[in-house]
């Protein structure tokens, strides 16, 4: 039997079960939920975070997806991407341990960060798309640089999935805040599927 929580303390919620909530969830209340993630929460998911990005055979597998990729696909559906959208910013990026590898983009060309300095890795660790409205209220990017610089205010990412992993994210993000529909989410996922071969 489980102690009471005590009057005014927050009940930990393991983020196995915060997820499975916002994974029931509609599209537009996963955003508002994003932003009252508890602080316990947002631990544990960090946690599965680091895991999800270092598991060896997603590493490989994203190395061999970089290989197998036909760029000049890639850049068309990321100049796709971006037209469809409405967005100046479309990007291409595999997500291996540590690196996020830009191999399409409409503006800002091929490059590699470390993966901390990028909002892809968060899909990964989702396994789903993320849609940000508004990143200084968002749980997992308010408290990073660019969210504070206000130079990416929104950002929709969808998973790539090859060999069974989350290896790559087409992105779409701007510097003015913005509501994503599921219909956003859907024609971005549909973008990817020539990317999955």
């Amino acid at each position: 039997m489980e102690a009471p929580i005590a009057p005014g303390a927050q009940p930990r919620i393991p983020v196995v079960s915060w997820r499975a909530l916002v994974d029931r969830l509609s599209f537009e209340h996963r955003q508002h939920a994003y932003t009252r993630v508890a602080a316990q929460a947002l631990e544990e998911y960090e946690l599965g975070l680091n895991e999800a990005l270092t598991l060896p055979s997603r590493i490989a597998a994203a190395h061999q997806f970089i290989r197998r990729q036909n760029m000049a696909k890639a850049n068309e559906v990321v100049k796709r991407a971006a037209k469809m959208m409405g967005t100046r910013h479309a990007e291409l990026n595999v997500i291996t341990g540590d690196e996020q590898i830009t191999i399409a983009s409409v503006d800002t060309g091929t490059n590699t960060v470390h993966c901390s300095d990028g909002w892809c890795q968060h899909v990964v660790g989702l396994g789903r798309e993320l849609a940000i409205d508004d990143a200084t209220q968002h749980a997992l990017v308010r408290g990073t640089d660019v969210a504070h610089s206000g130079s990416i205010m929104s950002y929709m990412g969808t998973p790539i999935v090859f060999n069974g992993h989350v290896v790559a994210v087409l992105c779409v993000y701007g510097n003015e805040k913005r509501a994503w529909a599921e219909a956003d989410a859907e024609r971005l996922r549909d973008l990817t599927e020539g990317l999955r071969s």
